[in-house]
């Protein structure tokens, strides 16, 4: 899906005027977990045009990963920077303005991800670095961002999220995202990968892949989690902001009733003697 090229000057309720600092790639802040910003109306493009012309490489027209239109097809339109470091392995998943926040998307808000060293900002600029993921987005509310497109978040349009990027523990990633729209609002960021950016969440993964195959399953329509392995001696659960909300040594075919939960992002941690604690994400809507 595409949408016109035009800015829109949105206004959505009363906003606190905030001076945004990050609107160049050398001046990107760091994100160590969920996270909210101001977006404003004001046009341009920071300091220094980071995506200058020719930008087929940095930001090409063809999307490198997803099914939808390219990436920032309209360069920087009061771009915001971001550095994100993964502190261990596992899927890297962000939520962008989704519903399940507290400051949803309020108007197309186009973004683009690349892998973050001391010279990426000079790759950037001068077209040589492409990037892990982006986004044109197709439609205007529902959020943006990574996510499989098979657990998107409530309301959550398909052509305005990418696949899950694997990631290694100790890498960085830096975003640009554009305020296509316009619009004078909060914005909020939202970590939900098994790869975390708070390296106090505990997100350690097991070795054994078939113990995490079998360990437990989520019954969606029922919300229940029903634990499969005997070997699991007991279970945390913790929301997308690292608190504990529930833990219970398993007993036989233990059954948790999520029935109670808000609606959202969980992390699932098990524990056995055998094996690494694993963490499992479940949705719950």
């Amino acid at each position: 899906m595409r949408k016109p090229l035009i800015i829109l000057l949105l206004s959505f309720g009363f906003v606190k005027a905030q001076v945004v600092t990050n609107l160049d790639c050398i001046t990107a802040i760091f994100v160590n977990g969920n996270y909210t910003t101001q977006l404003v109306p004001n046009s341009g493009n920071g300091n220094i045009n980071d995506l200058q012309l020719p930008n087929n490489i940095s930001n090409p027209n063809v999307n490198p990963i997803g099914t939808n239109s390219g990436c920032m097809l309209s360069n920087e339109l009061v771009p915001q920077w971001f550095i994100f470091k993964i502190c261990n392995p596992g899927n890297f998943e962000l939520l962008i303005g989704s519903d399940l926040g507290q400051c949803p998307q309020a108007g197309f808000t186009d973004w683009s991800l690349w892998k973050y060293t001391s010279t990426s900002c000079s790759k950037i600029f001068n077209n040589q670095l492409a990037p892990l993921r982006c986004n044109w987005n197709g439609a205007v509310s529902g959020g943006t961002g990574i996510c499989d497109t098979l657990n998107l978040p409530p309301n959550g349009v398909k052509y305005n999220y990418e696949p899950p990027l694997a990631v290694n523990a100790g890498d960085s990633l830096v975003l640009c995202f554009s305020n296509f729209s316009g619009v004078n609002a909060l914005i909020d960021f939202m970590s939900i990968g098994t790869a975390s950016i708070n390296c106090s969440i505990i997100t350690s993964l097991a070795t054994n892949e078939s113990l995490r195959q079998k360990a437990f399953v989520y019954y969606s329509s029922l919300k229940q989690i029903k634990i499969l392995d005997p070997s699991i001696e007991h279970i945390v659960i913790r929301d997308v902001q690292g608190k504990e909300i529930y833990k219970k040594t398993n007993e036989e075919n233990l059954l948790i009733d999520c029935n109670n939960f808000a609606k959202g992002i969980y992390f699932v941690t098990y524990y056995s003697k055998e094996n690494l604690p694993a963490t499992e994400k479940i949705l719950i809507d």
